[in-house]
Formats: C-alpha cells, structure tokens, sequence
C-alpha cells in the first residue's frame, strides 16, 4: 500500500482540482490520470529500489568497482533529480490552480 497510496492521491488531487470538473460531482474521477503522474513516480520508486541494490553490495575496492559505483549513484540522483522536478511542477500547478 506504501507504494500505490502516495500515486493513487497524487492522481486524485490533479484529477479533482481539474477547472472543468472541480464542481460537478463525481465526474473528476472518471478522468484520465495524467502521464506525469506516472513517470514521476516509476522515477522515484526506481530510484529507491536501484538504491536499495547499490547498498547491498559489498565495498567496492577495484578501479572499475569503483567506477561503476559512481555511474550507478549518478543514476540514482539523476532519477531523483527528475522526480523532485516533475513533483514540484505537479504542485506548483496545483497550487496555481488552487490560488485562483
């Protein structure tokens, strides 16, 4: 539940706070989920699980141990980097909406 609930409400929240259907009912909850919805958090919960398998290996002691160490935490943060991205422009949105 940890990993669909956070999606599922972020979803809800977009879809309700949408201007064409903010007041009529229960109509928003036949609308689409948008796409950056989705990609932000296949972003973000990737990027815990290949952080939970970079942290599992042992030391690297070796030149190219430790570069492929490096190139792999490059990922994570890049990961994270676009997620923390998509989820402020989610929010920034859905404040301006809500200030209006």
């Amino acid at each position: 539940l940890c990993l669909y609930w956070p999606f599922k409400a972020v979803a809800e929240i977009w879809k309700a706070s949408q201007p064409d259907t903010a007041n009529t009912g229960e109509n928003w909850k036949t609308l689409p989920t948008p796409l950056i919805i989705p990609i932000w958090w296949i972003l973000f919960i990737g990027a815990g699980i290949l952080s939970r398998i970079i942290n599992s290996y042992s030391v690297p002691h070796s030149l190219p141990e430790i570069k492929m160490y490096l190139l792999e935490l490059i990922v994570i943060e890049l990961l994270l980097s676009i997620a923390t991205i998509l989820i402020i422009y989610i929010v920034s949105w859905l404040k301006g909406y809500m200030t209006q």
